[in-house]
């Protein structure tokens, strides 16, 4: 049985392999493609030389640094275009997203990598792409994200100063405890981990929890000690921050199918050529298109251990999807219709 094989017969929730990608994409095709300039500058000169610098906090082990870093870079080369951007990892440069995201706003940073949780703190309508059920699986994600619904998201993202370079996949979100998950109903009184923002507050009430805002640092003693009965988070985090070791289930809930994007500022965008852009943004399009097989093939390795006999964790792919949807629209529409109910719709209906 192939790999792509294994996690279809293991994710209930809908965990599906992500459609092949060119290897030279259109930027017509992705996220903002259509406020690259079509014309090219074929004056016979070389083009101006230009120095980014990209900072972001992702571990060097992550996929999208270990795999889409290299791919977006040797692009760039290829491209002959004049660029060359200065990768910084780790957060060695700015702690987090919100203070790289404030340095762009200052012309001290040129790109970064965020996620909709992260960039949405500057456009509110992005936030919708972490809201819980809103794709089916990473085909649809993929799919919808590339549609003429998502452009609204992206022309609201370019008004507050940013260009989205790219989106791709960065795993699918799943909710460990010590008991089995089927249905809202079993998290009903039990406190699950959640993001410290408006929206996963909301979607921790969603999956019929009681959501508890804790640093990702603090998880695992938070779990041990019993201060929080269960956490959610894609498989490649559940499996590096050793969740397994304290928590008795897996339970493929599938409830956010999580995209990241690189992004640059504006102003630094301003400073490219045509040329230059289009080239940055076929680049971008390579480092999320790696970047995100590398996230499903290791998602696919994982929960292919795990379901063996002698697996560390329980995998239950025993989970009532439509009740998780109903109850998901129940308690997001009232709060978030203005933001972006219809986008939300928009999107799901994308096939």
């Amino acid at each position: 049985m192939t790999k792509r094989m294994v996690v279809t017969a293991i994710t209930a929730a809908g965990l599906l392999a992500m459609s092949a990608c060119s290897a030279e994409p259109d930027s017509g095709d992705t996220p903002g493609g259509g406020n690259t300039p079509t014309s090219t500058e074929d004056s016979g000169q070389p083009e101006t030389p230009v120095d980014l610098v990209l900072s972001h906090v992702l571990a060097d082990t992550h996929p999208w640094q270990q795999c889409g870093t290299p791919a977006f870079l040797e692009s760039l080369e290829a491209s002959d275009t004049g660029i060359s951007v200065d990768v910084f990892s780790g957060g060695q440069l700015h702690g987090d997203v919100l203070e790289a995201l404030d340095a762009m706003d200052n012309g001290n940073l040129d790109m970064t990598i965020a996620t909709p949780a992260q960039l949405g703190t500057r456009a509110e309508v992005l936030s919708v792409l972490d809201a819980v059920y809103l794709f089916r699986d990473i085909e649809h994600q993929q799919a919808a994200l590339a549609s003429d619904v998502a452009d609204e998201i992206w022309a609201a993202v370019s008004e507050k100063g940013f260009e989205v370079l790219g989106v791709g996949y960065f795993g699918t979100r799943h909710v460990t405890s010590n008991m089995p998950v089927h249905s809202p109903a079993d998290l009903a009184g039990k406190k699950l981990r959640v993001i410290d923002s408006p929206l996963w507050l909301d979607n921790g009430v969603a999956l019929g929890a009681d959501p508890t805002p804790i640093s990702v640092g603090e998880l695992y003693i938070a779990l041990q000690q019993g201060v929080v009965d269960a956490q959610e988070n894609p498989v490649a985090q559940i499996n590096s921050l050793a969740i397994y070791e304290i928590q008795d289930y897996l339970n493929l809930t599938g409830h956010v199918v999580g995209s990241a994007m690189p992004v640059i500022s504006t102003s630094s965008w301003e400073r490219l050529s045509s040329n230059q852009q289009a080239a940055l943004r076929n680049a971008s399009q390579a480092l999320v298109e790696a970047a995100g097989q590398c996230t499903e093939d290791q998602e696919v390795e994982l929960l292919s251990a795990w379901s063996a006999d002698g697996g560390v964790i329980q995998v239950n792919d025993d989970i009532d999807v439509a009740a998780f949807q109903d109850r998901a629209r129940a308690v997001l529409f009232p709060k978030w219709e203005a933001a972006w109910g219809d986008v939300y719709r928009g999107l799901q209906e994308i096939q």
